[in-house]
């Protein structure tokens, strides 16, 4: 039960101002609000609203129709045995792969050409791969090492050219990076303690350094990322993922701006419920979806008319037919019978090729399950690949054109 306060203690919405002080006050009220009203409806004004995510979810490559599809067994030697996968690039008929702290080169048929950069700790050498981004105006390619705070830039044969100095912590815990113009790399950061600036763009000749946006999500004593490829580029705009948000967005040199919203049924998480998340992990992802919510975005891959989404915590990825600005989701039928040619591992483009790989295990668990009387020149040149290929041998790149 509520009690009434002594008129004392209560506080009117004026104090004893005359008539006109008054509507002064009520005027500058009604005029900030519209104001406020109006940067918020600019901000929307011109958001694209994609449907098709709550129809049912087709299995992987289902009704995907592909104009092209090419498969690359990188070639294993002494020299490039791959131990894992973390990041790949794909430039000027060439396959980058940075392998923890290696950065190694394939031609498009898969045949080794060389490794790029020397390890140590010399003016031309790196300490620690953090990551690595191409610069498609010079045609070079570059790697950040966040340790020894430069980057080393390279053609892409492989000859080194120079090194440039940042200030320190210039790239801390930055994950991956973009050139998002000639003089801008664009990072998206893990999430470490209470560090959590999801983004920030670094100006390449100064080191100048400006956040862009800052999660509400913490960790205890790891760097999280918040998702593998969460940029894209195409036609000079860039598309950008939050974790947890069905929103794409595009970047001014200071803040985020909301381009494309998904239109889901499923519940997004509040900014209070993301701050209660205080150790993100991995099984955040899982506990928000078995709560109801939704996971987010974990990549996004985008041709001239398609953009594909991989979905957090789910086995599943949504494509957006662009010209239609309607999608479908494609969940991966890991255990029952693969009828369709899948869309393998999707994580970088080439041009208008939606770009993937997968584990040696997966691809031969995958045609394994491709009944016999399942036939057509791809899937019947995927089953061969995947029968003749060893386990311990590199994986295969796969390049896909969807039908425009």
């Amino acid at each position: 039960m509520y009690e009434t306060l002594p008129p004392s203690l209560c506080f009117p919405l004026f104090p004893k101002f005359d008539y006109r002080m008054k509507i002064r006050i009520i005027l500058l009220i009604f005029i900030g609000l519209c104001l406020s009203c109006s940067e918020g409806d600019r901000l929307y004004e011109n958001l694209k609203v994609v449907i098709g995510y709550d129809e049912e979810p087709l299995v992987n490559g289902q009704n995907i129709e592909v104009d092209s599809f090419r498969i690359v067994p990188l070639e294993t030697t002494s020299g490039s045995v791959l131990s894992r996968i973390d990041r790949l690039l794909v430039s000027d008929s060439l396959i980058f792969i940075h392998d923890n702290d290696r950065l190694l080169c394939f031609d498009y048929s898969g045949k080794f050409l060389y490794p790029i950069g020397v390890k140590g700790r010399g003016a031309g050498e790196y300490l620690r791969i953090s990551t690595i981004f191409i610069n498609p105006f010079l045609h070079t390619i570059n790697i950040v090492d966040e340790v020894l705070d430069k980057v080393l830039t390279y053609r892409l044969d492989g000859t080194y050219l120079y090194m440039k100095k940042y200030p320190s912590r210039s790239f801390y815990m930055a994950h991956t990076a973009y050139l998002a113009d000639n003089d801008k790399l664009l990072c998206n950061n893990y999430i470490y303690n209470n560090f959590n600036q999801t983004y920030s763009m670094i100006n390449i000749e100064t080191g100048i350094r400006q956040f862009l946006c800052r999660s509400s999500l913490h960790t205890k004593n790891t760097a999280m990322p918040t998702g593998q490829e969460t940029v894209a580029f195409n036609n000079d705009t860039i598309k950008m993922l939050l974790p947890f948000d069905n929103k794409l967005y595009t970047c001014t040199d200071s803040s985020l701006i909301p381009i494309i919203s998904i239109r889901m049924d499923k519940k997004i998480l509040s900014e209070k419920r993301l701050n209660a998340e205080t150790d993100f992990s991995i099984m955040t992802y899982f506990n928000v979806s078995e709560e109801g919510y939704f996971a987010g975005f974990k990549s996004i891959c985008e041709t001239r008319d398609y953009i594909l989404l991989n979905e957090a915590g789910e086995n599943q990825y949504f494509l957006v037919d662009k010209r239609k600005n309607a999608g479908r989701r494609y969940f991966y039928n890991d255990a029952g019978e693969q009828k369709y040619l899948p869309l393998l591992g999707i994580c970088t483009t080439d041009g208008d090729y939606l770009v993937g790989t997968v584990p040696n295990f997966v691809l031969k668990n995958f045609v394994k399950q491709i009944p016999e009387s399942v036939s057509g020149q791809e899937l019947n040149k995927l089953r061969e690949v995947g029968f003749a290929i060893q386990e311990e041998d590199n994986p295969c790149i796969f390049f896909y054109k969807l039908r425009s």
